[in-house]
């Protein structure tokens, strides 16, 4: 671990620009070096703003620890990541850790529903803002809002889509359930675009669901090959399928369940 003097300045929106001089603690294990300043730009994936980062109350320094551990995990691998590893990049106490998490596992999946969250807020955004333009326009500007989201922070993408699959079977229930909270906020959303567009049409929650599942499993091996160009392909192929899922004239029919 090495310590940085350093002295930047933070444009805060509404704010008057900050200037914070302080020793902040970079992790060097392998590829991983992480500063305040890396934090700071990987925060918006947690819902967490620069000036979250500048204050040293319990629930900032919990969002640096989730933050961190992200990056840590995506650095290392889960299985390289340590407490000690994470708390170093966090720039806290090892104390303050077990304050907030049991372990290692609670806060990798704290962190990931911290993404989700943030995640479908940004969705719900870009959907409702497009929807004015129509249905499918809302749809296809709420799916590339997730494209982008993988773009702008993949070290972040890379811990949640695959490096949370090393961990135990109560981290993969995690995963589970958030991919069952993408489908609900999905199906609820298409309902908000419904009432400013009424010819959206309904689709099953197990349909989302299962659209959801494969395409987060697709997600993962972009990201575990490191190949990002490879986005837009599966961008395009998410839209074409959730194109074919919604529009009433390709459909599929009802089937069946076996006996």
């Amino acid at each position: 671990m090495r310590a940085l003097c350093t002295r930047r300045v933070f444009n805060i929106p509404g704010r008057t620009s900050r200037v914070l001089t302080s020793t902040l603690s970079a992790v060097e294990t392998g590829a991983v070096s992480i500063d305040l300043a890396t934090l700071i730009a990987n925060g918006e994936a947690f819902g967490l703003s620069a000036e979250d980062f500048l204050t040293r109350s319990s629930a900032t320094q919990r969002g640096r620890l989730l933050v961190a551990a992200a990056l840590v995990v995506a650095g290392q691998g889960y299985a390289g990541a340590s407490v000690r590893d994470i708390v170093a990049a966090a720039g806290v106490s090892r104390s303050t850790f077990y304050e907030n998490f049991d372990g290692k596992d609670e806060c990798l999946v704290a962190a990931y529903q911290a993404t989700v969250t943030a995640s479908l807020a940004r969705m719900a955004d870009a959907a409702l803002a497009a929807a004015e333009e129509g249905w499918h326009a809302g749809l296809v500007s709420g799916v590339r809002s997730v494209f982008d989201d993988i773009r702008r922070r993949p070290a972040v993408a890379r811990a949640t889509y695959v490096e949370l699959g090393s961990a135990g079977a109560a981290v993969l229930q995690a995963r589970r359930a958030g991919n069952d909270r993408f489908a609900d906020h999905v199906r609820a959303l298409a309902d908000a675009v419904r009432r400013v567009d009424p010819r959206m049409p309904d689709v099953s929650l197990g349909r989302i669901g299962l659209l959801i599942s494969g395409l987060d499993l697709r997600i993962a091996y972009v990201l575990n090959e490191g190949n990002l160009t490879e986005l837009d392909e599966v961008e395009a192929l998410a839209i074409e399928a959730i194109d074919a899922m919604y529009s009433p004239a390709l459909a599929p029919a009802k089937v069946a369940r076996r006996a």
